[in-house]
């Protein structure tokens, strides 16, 4: 059966081009010119996906969403809450912002294009898919073999990079202390992700801290011949390095704005351009984006955009510190001996151990 949508806007034009776009697609399409007709569809027929226009006359689209939330929840079944995609004014990151929060799957600003909402379309569709897929994957223990950490606080981190390994390539935020193991735990997702259908997937990193100002798009999205000054050759970006894989960006606060900006645009479509290059090109990979920072006061002191923080916060994994996790403290140890031992060409018996307050 194919997935039903409801658009949800006062534009004539829009409701007309969005439903035949969409029919063509292969979609079941209903359309509401207010949130009262929107509410008579729902006790109608749910959707799958709700197409939701932020301003409307009778009322505000994010209030709308955030009253379906609501009753889903008051049903015990916050999954029969139908996908949301919220269409904002150009530019406005606070609507869009309040919109994630609300429980927006994604957002679209206008002018609509077509072709960007069919996009969005099929990726969120694809998210909705992943309940099933996560129960077989627990069920086979997908992934490859790793050794199971014995604190409550890893199993919950290595239980997360399960379950996003079974999801579209969504964005993945990893935070925690430095030291604590982010690009570690990168790396066990993205062999989680790829191992089955390709051991050969790229992973790929990158210390964004690291990088001169005016290098950042260059690596990160390449540039052609000529675009710069010691530009004599093309060269292609991370972004397409890794495609089909996972691209690591460690330190993402330290990324300058005009870089933030980019890459926002880069995460929403996911297209770009090498600098100096008329073609765009399409990637399909999975970005794991890392700090030990507190992002929520790099917000605030402006230096870290919001949306960009809404839209790589998908999937948030908080990695502890070892303090929150002494119990591994001897799988740790002995990892590193037999590590060492074999560099080393030696043979270490082992360690004994106290894990006393």
């Amino acid at each position: 059966m194919n997935a039903s949508i409801l658009v949800v806007d006062d534009e004539a034009v829009f409701r007309v081009l969005a439903e035949e776009a969409l029919t063509a697609e292969g979609f079941e399409v209903r359309t509401a010119e207010s949130l009262k007709k929107a509410r008579a569809e729902f006790e109608r027929a749910a959707p799958d996906v709700l197409i939701l226009d932020r301003r409307m006359p009778d009322g505000d689209g994010i209030d709308f969403l955030k009253r379906l939330r609501d009753d889903s929840s008051g049903r015990g079944d916050p999954s029969s809450a139908p996908v949301v995609i919220v269409v904002t004014a150009y530019g406005d990151v606070e609507n869009a912002v309040e919109a994630l929060k609300a429980g927006a799957s994604d957002y679209l600003t206008k002018p609509v294009q077509l072709t960007d909402l069919v996009v969005k379309l099929r990726k969120v569709l694809e998210t909705r898919g992943l309940k099933d897929r996560l129960a077989i994957a627990r069920s086979s223990a997908a992934g490859p073999a790793m050794v199971e950490p014995k604190s409550p606080a890893m199993r919950e981190v290595f239980e997360r990079l399960r379950s996003v390994a079974v999801s579209p390539p969504t964005p993945v935020f990893m935070y925690g202390p430095s030291g604590v193991g982010k690009q570690r735990a990168a790396e066990l997702l993205h062999a989680l992700t790829w191992s089955g259908s390709d051991p050969n997937a790229p992973f790929l990193e990158v210390n964004c801290a690291a990088l001169p100002d005016d290098l950042v798009e260059s690596e990160l999205f390449g540039h052609e011949k000529g675009a710069f000054t010691d530009a004599r050759t093309m060269r292609r970006g991370l972004f397409e390095l890794a495609a089909g894989g996972t691209l690591f960006l460690d330190e993402i606060t330290e990324l300058p704005q005009r870089s933030q900006a980019k890459l926002l645009k880069v995460l929403d479509t996911m297209r770009f351009r090498r600098l100096g290059g008329e073609r765009e090109i399409a990637v399909e990979l999975r970005v794991v984006a890392a700090t030990n920072q507190d992002v929520k006061q790099a917000v605030a002191a402006g230096r870290f955009r919001e949306d960009l923080y809404y839209r790589l916060k998908v999937f948030p994994i908080r990695v502890p510190p070892l303090r929150e996790r002494r119990e591994d403290i001897p799988l740790l140890a002995t990892h590193f001996l037999q590590r060492f031992s074999t560099e080393m060409g030696t043979d270490l018996e082992g360690f004994s151990f106290s894990l006393g307050a």
